[in-house]
């Protein structure tokens, strides 16, 4: 291992032009595309991590600690507010992470949109509030489970197949790398940044200090640059 280091495989990153090509692939009046459109919003624009977005293996492998809910979700007109209650570093009920995802009006992108079509089922369904947020229908059966890791990252394989790109060249965590790249090319604070995506720091965390208005200068920008065509994460220097 020495001799030929530790080379690591590192996935491409998702960017804005990749979800927009992937619309057209899609037909968001259908259950399945509705939550899988969805869950890649929220993924991307909340740099989320798998274990929040979707469920282990297999669909009964639920973790009400760590998996998204209904309830989870506060919407407003502009702005989804996302309660995150147990993630890689909140792992004793300490504190609740929020994330804002903001609306991007008349955009194909727009999470707030995203979210509230998610959440036009889950009251068609009598969702409560304790259900898993991104589901999942199987074949034309009309039994509804938790959407597992693998039917997201093979959906999204799937449609990066389409689009005539290498799919062994993604992986699930190429939503909260693509957001966080995407925020860094923008120029936003790299504080500001690991406080949304809720990353372990040896020197301290936002949350607990960052008002509301900070907190949503993230998303703003992210929201603000797609409204006006920037879709791509500039040149790279190095990986």
């Amino acid at each position: 291992k020495r001799l030929v280091g530790d080379y690591v495989d590192r996935k491409l990153a998702v960017t804005p032009d990749l979800l927009l090509r992937f619309v057209m692939f899609l037909s968001l009046s259908e259950f399945n595309d509705v939550m899988m459109w969805g869950a890649f919003l929220v993924a991307f624009f909340g740099l989320f991590r798998k274990d929040n977005i979707t469920v282990g293996k297999v669909s009964s492998a639920l973790n009400p600690r760590a998996n998204l809910k209904v309830g989870d979700f506060v919407p407003s007109e502009d702005i989804v507010w996302v309660k995150v209650g147990h993630s890689k570093v909140i792992q004793f009920k300490e504190r609740f992470h929020w994330v804002p995802l903001v609306a991007i009006h008349g955009h194909p992108l727009c999470p707030v949109r995203a979210v509230k079509a998610v959440l036009a089922i889950h009251r068609d369904l009598g969702s409560a509030a304790d259900t898993p947020m991104f589901l999942w229908r199987t074949g034309g059966s009309k039994r509804v489970t938790p959407m597992t890791h693998s039917v997201f990252v093979a959906g999204f394989k799937r449609l990066v197949a389409k689009c005539g790109l290498d799919w062994s060249r993604y992986a699930g965590h190429s939503f909260r790398r693509g957001g966080a790249t995407y925020c860094f090319n923008l120029g936003v604070s790299s504080d500001l940044i690991k406080q949304l995506g809720d990353w372990r720091s040896d020197a301290y965390l936002l949350y607990d200090e960052t008002t509301e208005a900070r907190r949503l200068e993230l998303p703003r920008a992210m929201a603000q640059a797609i409204s006006v065509g920037v879709l791509h994460h500039g040149p790279r220097l190095a990986d």
